[in-house]
């Protein structure tokens, strides 16, 4: 569900924390991903993690699945 507000937002046009740049990583294998390659503020996001409900719309969420797959990019 968290992916649909992400579209959502996005669509608005809130994106200063440049997701829109990001969405080919969806689908991609969270191991690949690094920091370094991002550039920005980044927030990874697990099935079993529990992210604090603070909202900055300057940081990159990354949300992934139990496989490590990157299911949403999202600013927040």
């Amino acid at each position: 569900m968290i992916w649909l507000a992400a579209l959502l937002f996005l669509a608005s046009g809130g994106d200063d924390c440049g997701a829109a740049d990001q969405q080919g990583m969806v689908g991609t294998h969270a191991p690949h991903l690094t920091v370094v390659t991002l550039g920005k503020t980044v927030r990874v996001i697990r099935p079993t993690s529990r992210p604090a409900k603070d909202h900055d719309p300057k940081r990159l969420n990354i949300e992934l699945d139990a496989d490590e797959v990157v299911i949403a990019i999202y600013c927040g």
